[in-house]
């Protein structure tokens, strides 16, 4: 990969390079705090005036000024706090990985296979052919501003359906300057 100039990478993002990580740890611990407060602040609006559930939109927002308490004067005390948000949001994304993406697939993806199945229809061409045909896929001749105008190879399903005898040639000749 070419060498990238100091002056591309100051407006942009230098993906290969780590992001540098604040030294002190309480700084990090106040950004998370100050993070969480905003979501539970914003939780605590939808429950009072979306919902219209005055009681638990005011404890969030008690929660929330308490978290936000803990990260600035006690980083101590919040750590624990943290941890335990971190732990809740991986089972909370967990959780809903079964509960959501399984259903899912068997409502969606095995009702769609299946009526593939019932058709006949290989989209993936997955089915093994007889050793003496070749799974070479020939093309169509291109100009060469074809692959601009096109960037994307086009399935020609004529030529994926036609079969040829493994060591037989190509039904056209190789292309020039390619």
């Amino acid at each position: 990969m070419p060498p990238t100039s100091p002056k591309v990478l100051q407006v942009t993002w230098n993906w290969r390079q780590p992001e540098p990580k604040s030294a002190d740890p309480k700084t990090r611990l106040r950004q998370a705090a100050v993070t969480q407060t905003l979501v539970m602040m914003v939780v605590s609006m939808g429950l009072q005036f979306g919902l219209g559930h005055l009681i638990a939109g005011r404890i969030v927002g008690i929660l929330a000024v308490l978290v936000l308490f803990l990260g600035f004067v006690l980083p101590a005390a919040y750590r624990p706090v943290h941890a335990f948000g971190q732990t809740l949001g991986r089972l909370v994304g967990t959780g809903l990985t079964y509960i959501l993406l399984v259903p899912f697939f068997f409502l969606f993806f095995l009702p769609v296979a299946l009526w593939l199945r019932l058709r006949g229809r290989d989209p993936l061409h997955r089915k093994f052919r007889d050793q003496r045909w070749t799974y070479w896929i020939s093309r169509r001749p291109q100009t060469a501003d074809g692959n601009i105008e096109r960037l994307f190879l086009q399935e020609d399903r004529a030529a994926r359906a036609a079969q040829r005898e493994v060591g037989s040639l190509p039904d056209r000749k190789p292309e020039v300057g390619r």
